[in-house]
Order: structure tokens, then C-alpha cells, then sequence
């Protein structure tokens, strides 16, 4: 239940600060610089990719786009937005390379994921860390991108956002809170 749960965690958790020496609390607790992301501003290139599920309404794709171009954006669409591969978004080398193509490319500021769904557990060997971590750049999302938040938080120090997916419901809250924390850089 909830509160077994609830429990356990917090046991483990004050654990792994307490014992310091085990690998759990190695994993957690990192001395590792965090490296924090320019703010976007408008004018900045955001591009929106497919890291998981594939899309497939292209309606909402659009919708996203328009969404972003109303904060000012330049918008740049993945290839993975079009690709199929089963429940999947391209082929994981598809995908992958799509990611690490994207923290390369100077010109993109920020990588926004259209969707989650699942798959991205299967990229965390093909990603190019190096490369994220000299390029920072905004990366957001949440569902089964979480999976790549974490992996990428956790090998570059790079401050990723749990945040919206493009067919999220995009209401004022969200839109005021996304320009809070990505562009005016406010927690």
C-alpha cells in the first residue's frame, strides 16, 4: 500500500545517506558539477522530437509547433515525428542518433519531446554523453522520457526538465509555468 511505500523509501533513502560507503547511496548522491542550461528566449531554435512513442496524429504535431512559435520560437521537426517502427518512433538507432544529432547541432537551443509512451530505456547505450555534456541545452518531457532525463542528469550533470510533452494539454498554467522555469530561469 501507499504507506509501505511511502516508508520503505523514506528508510532507504535516510539509509543511503547514513551509509555512505554502499552503492546506493553512490548513485544518488553525486559530488558531479550540474551543469544548468541557458534560459530560451524567443528567437532561440527549439527542436521537437520523437525519442519514444511514434506519433501518430500529425494534427498535434502542428498544434505543438504553433504553440511554441507563439513564445517566439524557430521550430525544427524531428524525423522521428514521421517515422514508425511498431509502437516505436524509428528504429532505437533512429531515435538515438536523432538525440545526439540534435545536442551537436549548435543552432538548437532546446529539444522538446512530442510524446512519451515507451523505448527510450533502449537508447541509454547509444546516446552520445560526451556530446550532451558539451552541448547543454534544454531538454524536456516526462512519461517514459524520464528515462532519458534521468540517464542524461545522471551521466553529464546536465539539469534536464520534467515537464509537458507536445500532446499534453498545453492551459495558461502550464504555458505561465513553462515561461517561468525555461525562459525567465525562476524555480
Amino acid at each position: 500500500d501507499r504507506r509501505s511505500f511511502i516508508r520503505n523509501t523514506g528508510v532507504l533513502v535516510l539509509s543511503s545517506i547514513v551509509f555512505k560507503g554502499n552503492a546506493l547511496s553512490e548513485f544518488y548522491i553525486s559530488d558531479m558539477k550540474r551543469i544548468k542550461p541557458k534560459a530560451l528566449k524567443a528567437g532561440d531554435t527549439i527542436a521537437i522530437t520523437s525519442p519514444a512513442g511514434a506519433v501518430w496524429d500529425d494534427a498535434q504535431v502542428e498544434t505543438f509547433s504553433n504553440i511554441l512559435k507563439g513564445f517566439g520560437f524557430n521550430i525544427i521537426l524531428g524525423k522521428t515525428l514521421k517515422e514508425k517502427h511498431g509502437y516505436f518512433a524509428g528504429t532505437d538507432e533512429v531515435r538515438a542518433k536523432e538525440l545526439n544529432d540534435l545536442f551537436a547541432d549548435k543552432k538548437v537551443k532546446g529539444i522538446f519531446c512530442m510524446k512519451g509512451g515507451w523505448g527510450c530505456a533502449r537508447l541509454l547505450d547509444k546516446l552520445n554523453y560526451t556530446i550532451i555534456k558539451e552541448n547543454p541545452k534544454v531538454l524536456i518531457g516526462f512519461s517514459d522520457i524520464t528515462t532519458l532525463l534521468l540517464a542524461i542528469t545522471t551521466k553529464t550533470g546536465l539539469i534536464t526538465y520534467h515537464g509537458p510533452v507536445g500532446n499534453s494539454g498545453w492551459n495558461d498554467f502550464t504555458k505561465n509555468s513553462f515561461i517561468n522555469v525555461i525562459q525567465n530561469a525562476k524555480p
